[in-house]
């Protein structure tokens, strides 16, 4: 009965998110910390401790799965705590298949964000030097930014309506 409404609530978020991160390139907390305790709330409500333990555990799977690219400085922090927030509201099997989809969504949306601002040579020069010459940060040398929540919407989108592998 309750999963529709979170589903509903998720996709809102992501919806939202993906709005603020295109016209101000940021994922506001007032946004994704709502949303996380939301998801921790509703569970536990709705599915008692063991919904409490699946809402906790896709928080931390969605923070784990990111959280690489964010130290590498491919995303942004927002991106890792939209993706927890989902996690919270509908567990770690739909962190995965969102992350898997918007994957599959992001790398034709940077490609094209890359032709348009004609920065793609410059992204595929420091690609190469990267593998060579990595950063003494250990971290991606950006040829421009993008804004990742639309790629993360289309993905909870995706795996709401029942998308779970790649060609179904």
């Amino acid at each position: 009965m309750g999963e529709p409404i979170v589903t509903a609530l998720a996709l809102a978020v992501a919806a939202v998110a993906a709005l603020t991160d295109l016209r101000t390139r940021r994922i506001p907390n007032v946004l994704t910390l709502p949303a996380a305790v939301a998801g921790l709330v509703l569970s536990a409500a709705l599915g008692g401790p063991e919904g409490l333990w699946v809402s906790a555990s896709g928080w931390a799977f969605g923070c784990a799965l990111l959280l690489p690219l964010f130290l590498l400085r491919g995303l942004g922090a927002g991106d890792v705590k939209l993706v927890a927030a989902l996690g919270a509201l509908r567990g770690p099997e739909f962190v995965f298949f969102t992350c898997l989809w918007a994957g599959v969504v992001g790398g034709p949306m940077a490609l094209a964000g890359l032709l348009r601002s004609r920065r793609l040579g410059l992204a595929l020069t420091h690609l190469y030097l990267f593998k060579f010459f990595p950063h003494p940060g250990g971290s991606f040398i950006t040829a421009g930014r993008i804004p990742y929540a639309p790629a993360i919407a289309l993905g909870a989108l995706a795996t709401a309506g029942g998308a779970r592998w790649i060609g179904v």
